[in-house]
């Protein structure tokens, strides 16, 4: 009787498996396609229930090094557009004490570090944000549409409204904003 060799986890099929490809992008500054990429915000209130709200990316860029990964990402973001669906709320947040518009038109997005993982990446940097810059970490999801001139991907990220500055009593806007960003990025 010949001896049984006594399994591990490397001889199980899980052990062998390859982990999921991350998708390579065509190298080069992709660039994002504000007509159908779109910011969507929501707040907890104790009011309203969540608020919800979308902003318009004002431009956007991909940097994809010749290795095929993501090197850099900046964005603008056009905070004149916001929309929460009632446009006196949109007013009020206008004002100095919470977004501050007039003053600060724009939100920009610049990357420090890229992780690419299993199932997507983790993209740290720098939101700018009334006239302040705070810390900002997105989770993308694995790009879920591809094709020679586009893709698709989403990130969200979470934001304490505190660290920008935005003053209001928590009952009114909470200090947690959820942000998802729906983005179509054109190939260079």
């Amino acid at each position: 009787m010949e001896p049984v060799a006594n399994p591990t986890a490397f001889d199980s099929p899980a052990a062998t498996q390859p982990a999921p490809p991350q998708t390579l992008l065509r190298a080069g500054t992709w660039s994002v396609d504000d007509q159908r990429t779109q910011v969507r915000l929501s707040v907890p209130n104790m009011i309203w229930g969540t608020v919800r709200g979308t902003v318009a990316v004002a431009s956007a860029t991909v940097l994809v090094g010749h290795d095929g990964h993501v090197q850099d990402v900046r964005a603008e973001i056009d905070l004149n557009s916001l929309d929460t669906g009632i446009a006196r709320r949109d007013a009020d947040l206008r004002k100095p004490a919470l977004l501050d518009i007039d003053h600060h038109p724009m939100m920009v997005f610049r990357t420090h570090d890229i992780d690419f993982q299993e199932q997507g990446w983790a993209v740290s940097g720098d939101l700018e944000v009334r006239g302040r810059t705070v810390p900002l970490m997105l989770t993308v999801a694995q790009p879920d549409e591809e094709s020679a001139t586009a893709l698709h991907v989403v990130a969200t990220a979470e934001l304490d409204r505190r660290s920008a500055g935005i003053r209001a009593p928590s009952f009114l806007i909470g200090h947690r904003i959820s942000i998802i960003v729906d983005a179509w990025l054109d190939a260079p």
